[in-house]
């Protein structure tokens, strides 16, 4: 028996075509989930430094929070699914400020991930707090941030601790007595200069130089011979991967003689691509990151991850996590990140502390034939 519509009778050839488009389009949708709903959605700001001296540390950061949203919205169909809303900072204070509020103005998200550069960040937060928006940096470093905020939160090593790794390893490894100090002239510079300074004395080291260079500087020539002259046995120089690159590369070229130490905002392509055979022995310190993230990261991106982009993956996880827990909001936000402990993610177990820090592990790398590589081979 045919089955009339709107007076006419369909063919049972007709009625065949039909059916089979109703399964492929249910094929579809299963395939490709459609969330319906803006309450179903957890917007994401993210302000990052795309452009200047730490774009090489912002891009890579992003790679890892697309990632990570890519995987969410692929995985969890169910939601709450994740959008992101990028600016970049400019690898400046005045830029993570124009960012942050351009974001809070347009959109309002309950969270945004970012900035990198303490100097940045103590410019954004008290714009977060007035606005009461979650302000979560997957990499600044300075102990100012700590306790600086209801809303402010970081899951980026400290700059003591990796001080004090940097420190221990080289009176006790490399037998070193004296050290140097040449840093950019930034809260994150002055942060780690401080944290460096004070881990180096306090385990019977002496400071034979310390100082102090511009952000936009290119030239340290001047601070690389006033090195020399000091011939320190260690010289540490925590800054982003172009900067580090500049200074190792001018330094071989003057003939300095010491062993390099750096934050773990050294691991970046443009610290290899400037530094070349002259980074080489490069040792900072960063953080465990899991195979299972290096590969999927290999698997999208073509290339092995540098160390922002795990933090970025679990920066973004982490969001999700405590969204899918506790709510939408920012209030959700901020109480599910007071109660973060034991997230297991691509850069180990975070926990936060009531400072809003996180308590991290800390790694010894090295650049070894051109790329970054655990210090310790067995770790």
């Amino acid at each position: 028996m045919a089955i009339s519509w709107k007076g006419h009778v369909m063919s049972k050839k007709a009625w065949g075509w039909i059916a089979a488009a109703v399964v492929v389009i249910g094929v579809a949708i299963v395939a490709f989930p459609i969330r319906t709903t803006e309450s179903n959605i957890v917007k994401v700001g993210v302000v990052l430094p795309l452009t200047g001296a730490a774009a090489d540390q912002g891009k890579d950061i992003l790679s890892g929070i697309e990632l990570a949203r890519d995987e969410i919205n692929a995985h969890h169909p169910d939601g709450p699914g994740v959008s992101l809303l990028v600016e970049d900072d400019q690898s400046m204070p005045k830029g993570g400020v124009s960012a942050l509020e351009k974001i809070i103005q347009t959109e309002r998200p309950p969270v945004v991930i970012g900035p990198v550069a303490s100097s940045v960040m103590l410019a954004m937060i008290p714009i977060a707090e007035r606005e009461k928006v979650v302000l979560l940096s997957p990499a600044a470093s300075s102990p100012k941030i700590s306790k600086s905020g209801k809303y402010i939160f970081r899951i980026s090593l400290l700059a003591p601790p990796q001080a004090e790794a940097l420190a221990q390893y080289a009176r006790s490894d490399l037998k070193a007595h004296t050290a140097a100090i040449l840093y950019v002239n930034d809260d994150t510079g002055l942060s780690y200069c401080e944290a460096f300074r004070g881990a180096w004395i306090r385990i019977g080291g002496a400071l034979v130089f310390e100082d102090a260079y511009d952000k936009t500087a290119t030239d340290f020539r001047t601070h690389v011979t006033k090195i020399k002259v000091a011939s320190p046995d260690v010289t540490f120089v925590p800054g982003v991967p172009q900067t580090i690159g500049l200074i190792m590369k001018q330094a071989k070229e003057l003939g300095l003689k010491t062993q390099f130490l750096a934050n773990y905002g050294a691991e970046g392509a443009s610290l290899l691509a400037i530094g070349g055979n002259a980074a080489e022995g490069l040792v900072y310190a960063s953080i465990p990151i899991s195979e299972d993230f290096a590969s999927s990261f290999r698997a999208r991106f073509g290339r092995h991850p540098t160390i922002g982009a795990p933090l970025g993956y679990d920066a973004l996880q982490i969001v999700w996590e405590v969204a899918r827990e506790k709510g939408l909001t920012s209030e959700d936000m901020r109480r599910g990140l007071c109660r973060l402990s034991g997230f297991r993610g691509a850069t180990g177990l975070t926990s936060m502390l009531n400072s809003g820090d996180a308590e991290k592990d800390v790694r010894l790398k090295t650049v070894r034939n051109g790329a970054f590589v655990a210090l310790n081979p067995s770790e």
